[in-house]
């Protein structure tokens, strides 16, 4: 299974975990690295024996790419070079180092005892003590960090608490960005040589263009691109707006938390300023700011360039140039956005007009003049063709003549065109949006609308349809900033044209409080947000309000001397209101949204006697702290939404909760006084969501739970630590997306689950995650699963890892819907027979279960199977019909058992059956991995197979013809150590592009290999030569490891693709042939522990040519009492330093050889200064 570990690439990888093989392989790291792996963390697995054909670059480019480095120190750790190479890379590169010390103490890798010391003796006569004293200082640097220490038991808890702390530093913090986009390509690559990330400094790049030309999806994509290299990365969208909404500081502490994700409470920091350049000073950090347009903003976010640490890179857009420059010195890189060209502006113009990629020819010449009228801007392109989509040539005519009598630099007023096609509900949504409501929760607003009558389901899709507006994947209404612009301009016009027709006020300003503080001219208004408003201008600016049906007011001192009813109003945000405030001379009867979150009222406020509102939907009392009872909600008998989130005194709900039929969403998180729900709760027949988590001291569920037959969505995760149940979420995480999680059970927090009857009766649930309830509870040891669970009909996703669970019940395949079973590293013996009713399964995931001894034969009825995995399972056998599972398209048996006797004696030819002969007939398999230690042969494989891993090849074992598998791209041999010669290999399929064989005796014929890519040769001990490789005439990487015989490499002149070379461990090679006619300028050659490559050929000759040599100094490869000089190497030569620039031209411009590793040829050459 280790060298599964390394077919991914490195840029893919979030941990990198090094450890010496020997010692902690088979027990802890396993351990630890499947706790990672299983929580959908991308580890990078390395250790002295795993490096074999990886190059070196490649090991190091993970360390640098990888989020978090973990060497583990064990006993003999210090004994491999390569593991202190990679601790010296980690210190070099200012890593965030999280050590392990297995066996060992801080001291002594600090090299205090001669437990790691006598290692380091030995190297210093190998590598010498300059590369020694730098291991030495890497070592200490890191052991001087707080590790965690580990002896040599507990492996379990740790590796839990471990991944825990893990998954909360890689907290993801992607940018959502549209696919397929058109002409970004180029502008990315552009932009990341301007950002140049593996250079040191800090670097600052602005981007710059004007509204609408895509300056922040570019921003996105390369946010998205880099963030896994940096230490800490945030995103700081629409910085304009936000700074006018929120201020300087709100932004700065949002940097703050973005930069550090478990800083949760800001509220305490004086200082944000000091306290980012504090925290982050000495860590490589990227940072985003998204629309500038001023450059104090840029001063007051990311200040000087030394608060960050070496490497960290700095973006800024803006539409205004000026914003990058101090006096007439730019400060940043500088990257113009332009316009789209007009084959790119028609493409995207089409794909919104057509659906497609290009116009009709019926409409060919009307789409150019549209395209040239939009004048390559995207948003614009964008919005007319989604304006235009289905539309008669008429319509388009009449489009076309308004855009031309726009000029051309007036954008927002072309856009304005679409608005105007707009029926006068859907723009009164536009505005609203614009003007308030971006980043709203969409059903959130939509209650409000629909009680306005603007029938919002039909008005928003309008909107989306013709790109006005965007619903992201939160269900949040987002809107471009040109768009936005263009709505409050519009609002802004009316206010000027006719002072009586200001229908929306969004920011307190002079000109706000002019229009507020007059008596008259105020019915138009229907929209308006303030803060921090003096309780003796509230009945001033609330007089007249007779049409206002939103109203938020933010933080205002709020007093009793309210005189005026806002009889339209349906919309209340009172945000942080006081006890003292009375709303009885409000008439709030047509309120049907009421916010009082981080209020400090209580159930005793006087106010909720006068809160009988039959409309209301939706009630939020997030944070009320004071609340120890909720209120009695018999006067609000409509209410769908009740938030109660953060109430952390609120020990009980009122009886009268239960009167709300039409209760849709309950959310009770992190009520942490909450000891029980009322038994009555069931009777809410209405509740699909209902929110528990952090509910720490709820100790039972109400039998009548059980009644909530629309519930889809129970979370009863949390536990008092804050991030306990983070681990909880690999699940979703591993899917690579939480969208199809849509309705979700986690179980977690709730030991007794499983006594509790409401069980048999939640058979709406769709999802059920219950592995984080064996790794939160590790002394719980769920033996099985109660036959009640079968109810369970509409399940389509079971995930049980992790559980001491010896068998499913019988009644298991009544899940008639299960799409997913995951049963990783459970206690499984054997599986029932009837799994083979799930007619739906499509992926069941047995790895792990080493107690699972056998698969029963109506496993064949999965009709629908796409995966199979029995990996680190104890089956020796697969059943017949295993070759009825006719839609199988992936197929992991790497099972160290399979094939094995009985009595688990190891012998190669002893079951030949263990794999049936019909196997050939899955014809849908793409994907199969194989273990072949007691084998004796594999059968015929099926034609359609595409990657073929075998492990632990033997001697006896027979490989089928797959010269004829014409879809075989993919093949990787490991040889099991104890063989000595194989000569049974079949011929190669052509279609083969990319081979990978470990440890091989011979080799086998790659004559024929005529695509070949990528071929990796590891451990091959007795291999001298590998024939057949000059044939590889497609062959673009070729790395060649540990193969400590091999003297010399065959001429490789003819592969003209080579573009990466490398070899490592192979102290005997002498000779590269054919170098000097390959296109290697500006390629990769790597050299690393190959002492006795004497020479490089030069570029003019077709003999080998050596490099000037004026020392005694020897090879390694030479004997100690030898003092002659290798034959080729001239014994004075200095009459030919143009050979040794071409030599340098060639290969050195990007050859990579450990300093200690150099051969001493090169050293020397190196040393005289040339």
């Amino acid at each position: 299974m280790a060298a599964a570990t390394k077919l991914e690439t490195w840029d893919d990888y979030q941990v990198f975990l090094s450890f010496r093989g020997p010692d902690t392989r088979q027990s802890f790291t396993d351990c630890l690295y499947n706790f990672m792996i299983d929580a959908g963390i991308r580890v990078f697995r390395d250790d002295d024996e795993l490096s074999i054909g990886q190059p070196i670059d490649t090991i190091l480019s993970a360390i640098e790419n990888s989020n978090i480095c973990m060497p583990v120190f064990s006993p003999t750790f210090a004994s491999s070079a390569w593991c202190l190479r990679e601790v010296a890379k980690m210190v070099e590169l200012k890593k965030e180092v999280v050590p392990i010390f297995f066996g060992v103490t801080p001291d002594d890798v600090k090299l205090r005892t001669s437990v790691y010391g006598n290692f380091m003796g030995k190297h210093e006569l190998k590598y010498g003590k300059d590369q020694v004293k730098q291991w030495e200082d890497a070592l200490k640097e890191v052991a001087k960090i707080k590790g965690r220490e580990l002896k040599e038991k507990g492996y379990y808890g740790f590796s839990k608490e471990l991944t825990r702390e893990v998954l909360i530093k890689l907290r993801p913090n992607k940018k959502h960005v549209p696919s397929n986009l058109i002409g970004m390509d180029d502008q990315v690559e552009t932009v990341l040589k301007l950002l140049d990330t593996k250079s040191s400094g800090i670097r600052r790049v602005g981007i710059y263009g004007m509204g609408g030309i895509g300056k922040t999806t570019l921003a996105e994509i390369l946010f998205n691109k880099l963030s896994v290299t940096f230490d800490c990365c945030g995103f700081l969208p629409d910085v304009r707006e936000s700074l006018r909404r929120t201020g300087l500081e709100h932004l700065q502490k949002a940097l703050l938390c973005k930069l550090e994700p478990r800083l949760k409470d800001t509220d305490h920091i004086v200082d944000p300023v000091k306290m980012i350049r504090e925290t982050f000073r000495r860590r490589k950090v990227l940072i985003v700011l998204d629309d500038v347009d001023k450059k104090e903003q840029i001063d007051g976010l990311v200040g000087e360039a030394d608060h960050f640490g070496s490497g960290s890179r700095i973006i800024v857009t803006t539409r205004d140039v000026r914003v990058l420059k101090i006096g007439v010195e730019e400060f940043y890189e500088m990257f113009e956005v332009k316009e789209m060209t007009f084959s790119q502006g028609l493409q995207l113009f089409s794909r919104h007009a057509f659906r497609r990629d290009s116009p009709t020819q019926d409409f060919m010449s009307l789409s150019q003049q549209v395209v040239s009228s939009c004048q390559g801007l995207p948003l614009s392109l964008k919005v007319f063709g989604s304006l235009l989509l289905g539309k008669d040539e008429i319509m388009w005519i009449a489009t076309i003549r308004k855009l031309e009598k726009v000029p051309d630099q007036e954008v927002l007023n072309k856009l304005k065109i679409s608005y105007e096609a707009l029926e006068h509900e859907q723009q009164q949504i536009f505005l609203d949006i614009a003007c308030f409501f971006i980043n709203t929760q969409k059903s959130h607003v939509s209650y409000m609308w629909d009680a306005c009558g603007f029938h919002p389901a039909t008005g928003l899709d309008v909107l989306v349809s013709m790109s006005l507006i965007k619903v992201d994947e939160d269900d949040k209404l987002q809107m471009h900033d040109h768009l936005r612009d263009l709505g409050r301009k519009i609002v802004h016009e009316e206010g000027l044209q006719y002072p009586r027709k200001c229908s929306r006020l969004w920011e307190q300003c002079e000109e706000t409080m002019k229009i507020l503080q007059n008596k008259e001219g105020k019915e138009a208004i229907v929209g308006l947000h303030l803060e921090r408003l003096h309780p003796d201008s509230i009945e001033e600016v609330l007089a007249g309000l007779h049409n206002v049906r939103y109203l938020s007011l933010e933080a205002a001192e709020l007093s009793n001397r309210f005189k005026h009813p806002l009889p339209e109003l349906k919309w209340l945000s009172l945000p942080r209101c006081p006890a003292s405030f009375n709303p009885h001379q409000i008439n709030i009867r047509k309120l049907v949204i009421l916010e009082l979150p981080h209020s400090s009222i209580s159930e005793k406020w006087n106010g909720w006697r006068y809160i009988q509102m039959v409309h209301l939907k939706v009630l939020d009392l997030t944070n009320c702290s004071k609340m120890t009872c909720t209120p009695d909600f018999s006067g609000t008998p409509n209410l769908e939404r009740l938030t109660l989130s953060q109430c952390t005194n609120l020990a009980e709900l009122h009886s009268s909760i239960v009167e709300l039929k039409n209760l849709m969403y309950l959310d009770l998180s992190d009520c942490s006084s909450l000891c029980k729900l009322p038994e009555e709760l069931g009777s809410l027949e209405n509740l699909e969501r209902l929110s528990l988590h952090g509910c720490t001291r709820l100790e039972n569920l109400p039998n009548s739970l059980g009644k909530l037959t629309s519930l889809h969505e129970l979370d009863l995760s949390g536990k008092p630590n804050p991030d306990e149940n983070i681990v909880n979420l690999y699940s979703s995480i591993m899917s690579g997306s939480t969208s199809s999680m849509d309705q979700h059970l986690d179980w977690s927090s709730l030991s007794n689950i499983y006594d509790q009857p409401v069980m048999r009766q939640i058979i709406c649930a769709k999802i059920i995650m219950i592995e984080g309830m064996w790794r939160t509870f590790p002394k719980l040891c769920l033996e099985k699963l109660p036959d009640t669970f079968s109810h369970l009909r509409a399940l389509t996703k079971l995930d049980i890892s992790y559980i001491s669970m010896g068998h499913l019940p019988d009644s298991f395949g009544n899940l008639e819907n299960l799409i997913e079973l995951n049963a990783r590293f459970t206690s499984l013996r054997v599986l029932p027979r009837s799994i083979g009713m799930l007619k739906k399964l499509e992926k069941l995931n047995l790895g792990g279960s080493a107690s699972l001894l056998k698969i029963p034969e109506e496993i064949g009825g999965l009709s629908s199977l796409r995966t199979l995995s029995l990996f680190y399972t104890a089956i020796r056998q697969l059943p017949l019909t295993i070759t009825q599972l006719s839609r199988l398209e992936s197929l992991n048996l790497a099972c160290g058992s399979l094939g094995s006797r009985e009595n688990s004696q190891r012998h190669p030819f002893e079951n030949a059956n263990a794999l049936p002969t019909s196997f050939v007939d899955l014809s849908q398999l793409e994907i199969l991995e194989v273990c072949c230690e007691h084998l004796k042969c594999i059968p015929m494989l099926p034609s359609r197979l595409r990657r073929l891993v075998l492990y632990e090849f033997n001697l006896g074992v027979i490989l089928p013809d797959i010269s004829y598998n014409k879809n075989l791209e993919y093949l990787c041999l490991i040889f099991s150590e104890e063989v000595l010669k194989y000569h049974n290999f079949p011929q190669l399929p052509v279609s083969l592009r990319e081979l990978r064989i470990f440890c091989p005796a011979t080799l086998p014929d790659l004559t024929n290999l005529k695509n070949l890519r990528k071929f990796v040769l590891a451990g091959g001990a007795s291999l001298k030569e590998i024939q057949g490789i000059r044939k590889l005439e497609s062959l673009e990487e070729l790395d060649i490891c540990e193969c400590e015989s091999l003297e010399s490499l065959e001429n490789l002149s003819e592969l003209r693709n080579l573009k990466c070379l490398s070899i490592l461990g192979c102290p005997k090679l002498r000779f590269i042939e054919g170098l000097e006619r390959l296109p290697l300028v500006q390629k990769d050659v790597h050299l690393g522990d190959c002492k006795c490559v004497e020479c490089l050929p030069a570029q003019s000759t077709s003999r080998p040519e050596c490099l000037p040599a004026q020392s005694t100094s020897q090879p390694e490869c030479l004997p100690a009492e030898s003092t002659s000089q290798p034959e080729c190497l001239p014994a004075e030569s200095t009459s030919r330093p143009s050979r040794r620039r071409q030599l340098v031209s060639l290969v050195v411009s990007k050859l990579w050889i450990p300093h200690s590793d150099l051969p001493w040829w090169i050293q020397q050459y190196l040393e005289r200064g040339n």
